[in-house]
């Protein structure tokens, strides 16, 4: 990592503490008031997958006594190679509610026809209700519809997402 990117991924971190400290909570609504965060780290000299968090925001209600509710809206993009020296996008939307899985999309930005098709039978076969009420942790993917590369890219960024959790 030269010198560029380490002041780059210092500044991301500083962006990040600063954007948790930013959430507050509202006695006369019993909420935690959410915030939105946006980072971006780009490390073009890398032929490894770049990771790039879009948003993400927390929000707390408290029901009468019993155990908080926290759901938690992320976003996060992984850029990866395809064999036709182009770079591909996968964009991959949660909904956490206390850290298990409410609701997944994803999309993606294809450089080519071929990277669409691949993409298209990615997401045709992706079953939804496997990663629906589990922990990211526990999503385990290996080749959906034959997107080997799709498929590692979004598991990289369901790994990411929790790394951050």
């Amino acid at each position: 990592m030269n010198q560029q990117q380490k002041t780059l991924l210092n500044i991301v971190l500083l962006i990040i503490t600063i954007g948790a400290g930013a959430t507050y909570y509202n006695r006369e609504s019993n909420e935690i008031v959410p915030t939105s965060l946006a980072v971006t780290f780009n490390d073009v000299a890398s032929s490894t997958p770049n990771i790039i968090v879009v948003t993400a925001s927390n929000t707390k209600s408290i029901n009468n006594g019993a155990k908080p509710t926290t759901t938690k809206t992320v976003s996060i993009s992984t850029a990866y190679d395809v064999p036709d020296h182009n770079k591909n996008t996968i964009t991959v939307n949660l909904t956490l509610e206390n850290g298990t899985i409410k609701y997944i999309s994803h999309t993606e930005k294809a450089a080519d026809n071929t990277s669409k098709m691949i993409y298209d039978n990615f997401s045709k076969n992706l079953n939804k209700a496997n990663i629906i009420g589990k922990k990211i942790g526990d999503v385990s993917l290996s080749k959906v519809g034959g997107a080997s590369l799709t498929t590692k890219a979004f598991m990289l960024s369901l790994n990411k997402l929790a790394q951050m959790q």
